[in-house]
């Protein structure tokens, strides 16, 4: 069963009442809700006290509940037991599907030089994709030996190549620019490309990681109001499996200075 967590605080008031609500005993309501074979349990703390009390929290969860889904301003003290949900895997995802799309939407599309930039191998099969688009397109990773296999069988199946590098440097002459993670820095290469990646890095530039999509029917109903859909998605596809959510193809990628759809991209790149 999942778990997510709401936390509300009540206005504060003014006079006898407000004083009074200071020593209020705090509320927890849970909730069992099951939409699509998933099971979710859905805890909501109302805190009088302006606190969170753990010894509460622990009388709604299992002793083992494994990780909370929560919004990321509830931030849980180290050796507390309680761990808010967190994954990218489902997000890079969505960044390979947009970029498909884009791909696919693009006249000409086997001009457009592509470049992914993944340190840790961790989208090596996007490759293979990819290359019913565009041709050669150009690796940056520190893990050659995933992308070495990926080359290969490219050569093999599709008589293709891919150019596999450890130098950043080789992006520069890249139109569309793959990041299945979370930026942190920008990169001198990414100045003349479409950047799609994971989150959304306060970065200047074309730079976008902040998906947008509805929520699959039924598993809408299930989710918290407070959380975004790339997020409570991603918990579905990592904690209960739902891996057929790793096929949506994202309405829009954002920024905070604007956003994208597959069809903006592909006059971009």
């Amino acid at each position: 069963m999942l778990n997510s967590l709401t936390i509300r605080y009540p206005a504060r008031t003014s006079g006898i009442r407000g004083f009074l609500n200071r020593f209020r005993r705090d509320v927890i309501d849970v909730e069992i809700v099951s939409a699509r074979g998933v099971a979710l349990r859905r805890v909501t703390y109302t805190s009088f006290s302006g606190e969170v009390r753990l010894e509460r929290l622990r009388e709604a969860f299992d002793f083992d509940c494994g990780s909370i889904i929560c919004s990321d301003r509830i931030i849980f003290p180290h050796h507390s037991g309680f761990e808010r949900f967190n994954s990218d895997a489902f997000s890079a995802r969505l960044c390979t599907n947009l970029a498909l799309k884009a791909l696919s939407k693009k006249e000409g599309a086997q001009d457009v030089r592509l470049g992914i930039y993944d340190p840790e191998g961790a989208a090596s099969d996007f490759v293979l994709a990819a290359l019913r688009y565009c041709r050669e397109p150009v690796v940056v990773s520190d893990n050659t030996l995933a992308y070495s296999i990926a080359a290969n069988r490219a050569l093999e199946e599709l008589g293709a190549s891919v150019r596999v590098e450890r130098d950043p440097g080789a992006l520069s002459e890249c139109g569309l620019i793959i990041a299945p993670f979370r930026l942190t820095k920008p990169l001198r290469a990414f100045e003349n490309a479409v950047v799609l990646c994971v989150g959304a890095p306060d970065i200047s530039g074309n730079i976008y990681g902040k998906y947008s999509f509805r929520t699959p029917n039924g598993f809408d109903k299930l989710k918290p109001r407070e959380l975004s859909e790339e997020y409570f998605c991603s918990a579905l596809y990592s904690l209960a499996s739902q891996h057929e959510l790793g096929s949506i193809v994202p309405l829009s990628v954002s920024n905070s200075r604007g956003s994208q759809t597959a069809s903006s991209i592909a006059e971009l790149i």
